[in-house]
């Protein structure tokens, strides 16, 4: 049974002949009631587990939010539940899904995505260094080094180790790592995880052709590997030229700070175009690469 208000009290006192005051009195009466039989029941499981991958995912989502609205309330919210995973769910350099079980291949690339993104809006290289700290476990753990792709478990899990790449429901891991090692080579000039990623790319290729949407994430990661924008911002993370910057939209960025010449580099695949020293320039460069 589902309860519903149909009627407004002043409706409901005239249909019964009642003052007001009456009908309140005795709406507040009935509503005591069903609240006492219903505290009476055994309350449904509320999951209060903090999971390093849903959060991992919520962070980077915020934050990519707060590059758009600037809401400082977004950000601070953001980087405060990045704290407290690194701090809940990190014990002795080792990574955990939730208090005592130990972390899967979600948790791992969905931190590395939260971390990269707290260093893209803050330009804080402590969060870039814990995200390649993460990226090289994850690469030691989980990745088939013999035929490319990352298994889901650093061990059989019934003498299985399942490698997939579709999204069921959330973004496959192995789309997100593809991603995220594309951008990490771009901001740290290594290689090594362009040519990891790369690797799965190849693995899955057969297989993402089968399923359609069901490996969405799959084929944008592909865009992302040829099609990443990187912009090297040569100014403060706090400075106008970064905040414009942050703004701006394109599919695929990777962020790199250094320097303080007030200029922006932008650089796809081997070839790096003219600085570029204003928001309006940036927004024509923009366009124009869209197009």
């Amino acid at each position: 049974m589902v309860l519903s208000v149909r009627m407004t009290v002043e409706e409901l006192a005239g249909k019964a002949g009642m003052d007001m005051e009456t009908v309140k009195a005795l709406i507040r009466q009935g509503k005591a009631k069903l609240l006492s039989e219903r505290d009476s029941r055994t309350k449904p499981f509320v999951d209060k587990a903090l999971y390093t991958s849903l959060n991992g995912m919520m962070v980077a989502a915020y934050l990519k939010a707060y590059r758009v609205l600037q809401d400082e309330t977004i950000r601070d919210v953001a980087l405060k539940t990045l704290a407290r995973i690194l701090e809940t769910n990190v014990a002795d350099d080792r990574l955990y899904h939730s208090t005592g079980i130990k972390a899967l291949l979600d948790d791992y690339i969905h931190l590395a995505d939260a971390l990269l993104s707290a260093y893209e809006i803050t330009g804080d290289p402590s969060y870039l260094n814990d995200a390649r700290k993460y990226v090289d476990r994850s690469i030691e753990l989980f990745l088939d080094e013999e035929n490319g792709g990352f298994y889901d478990t650093d061990e059989e899990v019934i003498d299985v180790r399942l490698k997939g790449v579709e999204d069921v429901p959330r973004p496959s891991a192995n789309a997100i790592a593809i991603m995220i090692l594309t951008r990490l080579s771009l901001m740290t000039d290594d290689d090594r995880y362009r040519h990891v990623a790369e690797e799965t790319l190849k693995f899955f290729s057969v297989q993402a052709r089968t399923m359609g949407l069901h490996a969405g994430y799959y084929f944008c990661a592909m865009d992302a590997f040829f099609h990443t924008l990187k912009l090297d911002i040569n100014a403060q993370p706090t400075s106008p030229l970064a905040t414009e910057t942050l703004k701006e939209f394109y599919p695929y960025t990777a962020i790199r700070y250094g320097g303080d010449e007030n200029r922006i580099i932008p650089c796809i695949g081997s070839t790096c175009y003219e600085p570029i020293d204003n928001a309006d320039g940036l927004r024509k460069f923009l366009s124009r690469i869209s197009h």
